[in-house]
């Protein structure tokens, strides 16, 4: 749906009696466009809810009205009048006096939604949301105008069960708003920033004990007010949720490690067996060995279900082939229009004496060693080379994701070698870049972890990056990447060896180093770690395998295939903008959507730039934004066959 300066839509809904009884209603959803100069509330404005700024008007509904451009004033029978501007979102109540309405010089654009019911109470009730705070600071937020949008969306087609959808959206509103405006108000004395980087520390040193008031003083902050916002951010106080995160690791080790009791009890740090069992059982009503076994049944039960499922899809898929075999040409079946018969040996369809249609498959060859970093790695050991057997399986029958990364690498490997060049980072350190976020920029983890690099909000900020809701820089590709060598250095310095700061990379340098004395190993390869950590620098090497020698795998690409680097040019900013939608159409005659792609740190439509930062922000040429395959040029000529 779209809406211009001289739109207006709204829409009244029906409330029946089971829509009622769901909890939560919508009464109205709407939006609207001043312009300046324009008469408030315009003509256009619904009936039911007309009211005149000077003498205002009470609901008998809750309401959510979120201004996205412009200015004007407010004032309610709890808050006096105050200015408000884009980015804010007023919470009206049910019996309230209240009025609104923009400035005559400005104008602005509205959205609203109206609502009712118990669930809602709930929340006043809860002090989630409160007449004494009922305008939020949450800035310009594309997701949370898009539900609105999408909530006019759904009343406008009203369907079956469209209140239940609603009620859904104004759920999904209000969970944002409040976890948006709450966030900002950390960012205000870099509260949010602190308590992230006590997170990571905890996070890394789970399997040690830590001391929340030597924490405090670590990150500089007094521990009565780091207590203080640690519980208000988290819901926890620190030492508790540190507690946590070791009983979240011990339920982990206990259903996918063959680690003892006693031996996790003794990884992760407790004081005592009787401790650690008084501990769980407590927070979990199971000892830790009823657990493992509860765990490790519903697990069983699951691979089983799951395992027959797959048989009777395999069974399906296999009498479809046979099918599309018989009737398919036989011309059509032996021919190929891109590898030659001699070549598609492996691949090729073969009948079985019992009529089932098969494919045939071939594994990747292991190599006996390889070199990582200018370090030899011995994999002709049992161990090694059926870990590294496993990640080229992967990656070879992972077809999908294995194509899209070598055409990635085309546009990204050029940006990235150089930097890492000139810090002083082995090359294939890309490949660690290659596994974290599979060639993705704007790849997210469910963790929180973002960019080519997948840094956490804290570790990024700790390395120079800046991150906040308007500015990312883990998605800047320079930036992150130099980011990325300050880690890596970092971690050299502590392990004068390269495979093990690869290893830290993904289980934590405090780890790495504890794990390596406590079993009294030399190599980072010979540690017995959790599956993720274990597989992690044979996911590196088989990366490095595949990018090296792409057929081998039976990738079979043209220069035509990969993605070119987008030739652009470069604005300096020093100043905030305040419509980068605006802006991208002034600038050599892009858009925003293709602005966003060339510079995905930017996180909102509009760049705040108070401190007076100086930004560089790419603009593709009008050469680049056509894609022209015939002039695309392999940056390593091993990955196509021409």
């Amino acid at each position: 749906m779209h809406y211009n300066d001289q739109g207006a839509d709204f829409k009244y809904l029906i409330v029946n009696e089971r829509d009622k009884r769901f909890g939560l209603s919508v009464t109205t959803v709407g939006f609207q466009a001043i312009r300046a100069g324009s008469v408030y509330p315009p003509r256009n404005h619904p009936d039911a809810y007309y009211f005149t700024a000077q003498k205002g008007r009470v609901l008998h509904e809750y309401q959510l009205v979120y201004i996205t451009k412009g200015r004007g004033t407010f004032a309610s029978d709890t808050t006096p009048s105050v200015d408000i501007s884009k980015g804010q979102i007023l919470f009206l109540f049910p019996g309230q006096w209240h009025t609104y309405a923009p400035l005559q010089k400005t104008g602005w654009n509205e959205y609203y939604i109206g609502f009712e019911g118990p669930i809602i109470d709930n929340l006043v009730k809860n002090s989630f949301i409160s007449k004494e705070s009922q305008i939020l600071d949450i800035g310009i937020n594309e997701e949370l105008a898009s539900l609105f949008a999408r909530a006019l969306e759904v009343a406008e087609a009203d369907k079956t069960a469209a209140q239940q959808y609603l009620s859904g959206i104004v759920l999904h509103i209000m969970g944002a708003v409040l976890a948006i405006s709450q966030n900002k108000r950390y960012e205000v004395d870099n509260a949010a920033q602190k308590i992230e980087s006590a997170k990571i520390i905890m996070h890394e040193n789970v399997y040690k004990d830590i001391d929340p008031e030597e924490l405090a003083m670590k990150l500089g902050i007094s521990y009565s007010w780091f207590r203080k916002v640690f519980k208000e951010y988290t819901g926890y106080a620190p030492a508790k949720y540190f507690q946590e995160l070791k009983l979240r690791k011990a339920k982990q080790l206990l259903i996918e490690s063959s680690m003892s009791v006693k031996e996790i009890c003794y990884e992760l740090n407790y004081t005592s067996t009787e401790h650690f069992f008084s501990v769980f059982k407590k927070r979990t009503n199971f000892t830790p060995t009823e657990y493992r076994n509860f765990g490790r049944a519903e697990k069983k039960t699951r691979m089983k279900t799951n395992k027959e499922k797959m048989r009777k899809i395999t069974i399906n898929l296999a009498a479809v082939a046979a099918f599309c075999i018989v009737v398919a040409s036989p011309a059509l079946v032996s021919s190929s229009c891109a590898t030659p018969k001699t070549e598609q040996e492996d691949t090729t369809i073969i009948r079985e004496d019992s009529g089932i249609t098969a494919l045939k498959y071939s594994s990747p060859e292991v190599p006996a060693s390889i070199e990582f970093c200018g370090k030899t790695i011995d994999l002709s050991r049992f161990d090694r080379h059926e870990r590294m057997d496993r990640e080229l399986l992967a990656f070879t029958y992972m077809h999908s994701t294995s194509l899209q990364m070598l055409k990635k690498a085309n546009r990204y490997f050029p940006i990235v070698e150089p930097i890492l060049k000139e810090n002083g980072i082995p090359d294939d350190f890309k490949y660690l870049m290659v596994i974290e976020s599979n060639m993705n920029p704007t790849a997210r983890s469910s963790a929180g972890a973002a960019g080519l690099w997948q840094f956490m909000q804290g570790t990024g900020r700790d390395y120079g990056l800046e991150v906040n809701n308007n500015v990312d820089e883990r998605y800047h590709i320079e930036k992150a990447t130099r980011a990325a060598c300050r880690y890596l250095k970092d971690a050299y310095a502590k392990y004068k060896d390269w495979v093990a700061v690869a290893a830290s990379y993904n289980a934590g340098q405090a780890r790495i180093a504890s794990q390596l004395a406590k079993q009294d190993v030399d190599d980072s390869l010979d540690l017995q770690l959790v599956e993720e950590t274990a597989r992690y620098v044979y996911r590196i090497l088989a990366a490095k395998q595949l990018f090296n020698a792409p057929t081998t795998f039976g990738f079979r690409l043209r220069a035509s295939d990969l993605y070119p680097p987008i030739p652009y040019t470069e604005i300096t900013v020093t100043k905030g903008i305040a419509d980068l939608a605006t802006f991208s159409h002034a600038a050599k005659e892009s858009i925003w959507s293709i602005l966003k792609n060339m510079n995905p740190w930017l996180r909102e439509t509009s760049l705040s730039n108070h401190s007076g930062r100086t930004y560089v922000i790419k603009i593709p040429t009008k050469e680049g934004m056509t894609y022209d395959p015939k002039k695309t040029v392999a940056h390593d000529k091993r990955w196509v066959i021409e």
